[in-house]
């Protein structure tokens, strides 16, 4: 923990409030959209050791962890989703619409393989993306290895590869190709390397000057960027490769030096940094958490309450989006610390 990269945390933190801020439609989401979930992939990448591809050990260790990190809470919170759809559908979270038990059955085996999907489950597919792009890339990664004899030349062909990915994955985008998600895998893989190349970088180049001049140049490379097209990387759609690589690395600029400036106000940074380190919880909690304020709403007006069905929420206008960012990065960040302290206080007691 000492040797942590709290700037990283920062980054994270803020990267899972824009999310949750972009679902519940708080003002210039456009533009929150051009960078918000590229720099989680880029944050991966960033922390990717270059240890955990030296040997088949290392690799399988890696795979395992990710595994327990990733596949896991994957694969639990889809199939909680799923067991309770139809009483989501009686209580009326969801619309009318109750699934067989073959459906029910059908949707847990898909999600084994990360590919199961429910409405309250819909962000998980960015834990399924980051799996499969981690792994594939710390197995490539010890391939490379066992060619080249360099880290350079290592470098460069994970660049390659990248690259050639990327192309792939704009290939589907452009003729709507899913693939059971790979499209996604396959395009943002470069985003992951890109984190990678900036841990190095910062290895060897100085970084820490001209902290606002570079969060302005950033910012204004994306206000510019939002004029000329739009991200979407849940549906793999993007205006081209260089557009893509263009607002994610802006994007991680723009972040990475304002958590500079953040970590310089601890109260602030402590709580950007306690969300970023219970971004899970966020991302699997936040749909499910904006239903209290759809039903708060429904009672204090008087409303149907079909109107808790609406996804992902009732109130679209005005500042609703504030009590809707409230619910759902307060209310999961709370769960999941109490939940850590008391398997905290389980495992000492045995």
């Amino acid at each position: 923990m000492k040797n942590r990269n709290i700037s990283i945390d920062i980054i994270k933190g803020i990267g899972i409030i824009l999310m949750v801020g972009g679902h519940c439609g708080m003002p210039f989401t456009h533009f929150i959209y051009l960078f918000h979930m590229a720099i989680f992939f880029m944050a991966s990448g960033y922390c990717f050791n270059a240890s955990n591809s030296e040997t088949m050990q290392d690799v399988l260790s890696f795979v395992k962890r990710k595994f327990k990190g990733l596949w896991f809470p994957y694969v639990l919170w889809m199939a909680v989703f799923t067991l309770l759809h139809n009483v989501f559908v009686k209580i009326g979270i969801y619309s009318p619409e109750s699934w067989s038990i073959g459906e029910i059955g059908k949707n847990i085996i898909k999600s084994l393989f990360m590919h199961g999907h429910t409405q309250l489950g819909s962000a998980l597919w960015f834990i399924s993306t980051l799996m499969q792009i981690a792994v594939l890339y710390c197995c490539i990664d010890y391939v490379i290895k066992k060619a080249t004899v360099s880290k350079k030349a290592n470098f460069l062909l994970q660049g390659a590869v990248s690259i050639v990915f990327l192309a792939v994955g704009y290939r589907c985008a452009l003729t709507d190709s899913i693939w059971w998600g790979i499209n996604r895998v396959l395009s943002y893989y470069c985003l992951f390397y890109l984190g990678a190349v900036v841990r190095e970088l910062q290895k060897t180049v100085r970084t820490e000057k001209y902290h606002y001049w570079k969060m302005v140049v950033a910012f204004l490379i994306l206000v510019l960027c939002n004029q000329i097209g739009s991200i979407a990387l849940d549906e793999n759609r993007y205006k081209n490769p260089v557009f893509l690589l263009v607002v994610s690395i802006c994007g991680w600029v723009l972040l990475y030096e304002v958590a500079q400036e953040l970590k310089k106000k601890k109260l602030l940074a402590d709580a950007i940094v306690c969300c970023g380190q219970n971004s899970m919880a966020i991302v699997v909690l936040h749909f499910l958490c904006f239903k209290i304020i759809s039903l708060v709403g429904v009672v204090v007006y008087n409303q149907p309450r079909e109107g808790i069905a609406a996804f992902p929420v009732l109130y679209e206008q005005g500042a609703w989006w504030i009590a809707y960012m409230f619910a759902g990065i307060i209310v999961p960040v709370l769960l999941s610390v109490m939940w850590k302290k008391l398997k905290g206080k389980h495992e000492k007691r045995y």
